[in-house]
């Protein structure tokens, strides 16, 4: 039988929209520590805007259809983390905005204003898939602040100390 999760309240679900999408927002800061400003302040703001844009829609959807499981608002997450950059890198080769990059060796990224093949795996698979597992993770972080661990609508509560 196949468990019917819910969130717990709708306060503890706005809570979810308001904390998780930090969760990737912080990693990826990290991550890129030099630039730690640029990253948090973008991030922050990419992340807010899909969350209101696409995320709020995507739950009431998974609530609706009664399917508010975590392994789609996993998925869902980590594509919504990954479209900013991908979409960075589509305009920004696409328009000329980059002629020449290279990945900090001699291996051309982009060259005379086109993607190496090394630059369509990096561009196009690594970052995404990257970006995709920050947001992933602010999926889960979601997914456990809306619904936590122990509130599983139909499953009793653990009895406390008497």
């Amino acid at each position: 039988m196949a468990t019917n999760y819910q969130p717990a309240s709708r306060p503890r679900l706005w809570l979810a929209f308001l904390v998780a999408p930090l969760a990737p927002v912080i990693l990826n800061a990290i991550v890129l520590w030099p630039a730690f400003t640029i990253a948090l302040v973008v991030g922050l703001i990419s992340a807010y805007v899909l969350t209101a844009v696409f995320g709020i829609p995507f739950v009431s959807l998974m609530r609706r259809l009664n399917y508010f499981k975590p392994w789609p608002i996993v998925v869902a997450a980590g594509v919504l983390a990954a479209i900013p950059d991908l979409a960075i890198t589509v305009v920004g080769v696409g328009i000329g905005g980059m002629t020449t990059l290279t990945d900090g060796s001699a291996n051309y990224l982009v060259q005379d204003g086109h993607l190496t093949w090394r630059g369509i795996v990096h561009f196009l698979l690594v970052r995404p898939l990257a970006y995709w597992s920050a947001g992933a993770i602010g999926g889960l972080v979601f997914w456990l602040i809306a619904v936590g661990p122990f509130a599983i609508r139909g499953r009793p509560a653990k009895a406390g100390p008497a």
